[in-house]
């Protein structure tokens, strides 16, 4: 009902909503600022002697130091039915960050309460642009199912 061309467009919008509050707003799955870093490692992330570290990771509690599980975030294989939104090659560090205290995805909890609230306002709005297009004149047939 939906089509390819919704899911297109909400994977896109949600991968760019899920980094906003992961990497941007250093919040984990369920809202919360992620936790302070061991004074030793806020320390060498700060001033930048982890890895090849980017720029913008050295001030930040996000779960982050060179980009590569932002960057990896990504949607994939949008259908008429629905879009994966996920880790390509990234995707081991989230069991160690969950380890770690540092939740950005759990098995009951896939993303945060906001980013879910709006993808059911785009699909809500999306089924009720379809009906207003197959009933412009605002009637709606009903059919009776099963006996009277």
């Amino acid at each position: 009902m939906l089509g390819k061309a919704f899911f297109l467009k909400l994977g896109l919008n949600v991968r760019k909503k899920y980094k906003k509050h992961i990497f941007t707003g250093a919040k984990d799955v369920f809202g919360k600022k992620f936790k302070p870093y061991t004074k030793a490692y806020g320390e060498r992330k700060r001033a930048g002697k982890l890895f090849k570290q980017a720029g913008d990771s050295r001030g930040s509690r996000a779960p982050y130091v060179v980009g590569d599980l932002k960057n990896d975030l990504m949607f994939h294989n949008p259908t008429d039915k629905s879009v994966k939104v996920g880790w390509t090659k990234e995707g081991a560090k989230i069991g160690y960050l969950s380890d770690m205290g540092r939740k950005v995805t759990t098995p009951k909890q896939p993303l945060p309460k906001g980013i879910i609230r709006f993808i059911m306002k785009e699909a809500s709005s999306e089924i009720k642009r379809i009906i207003k297009k197959d009933f412009p004149d605002g009637k709606v047939i009903r059919l009776p199912i099963g006996k009277k």
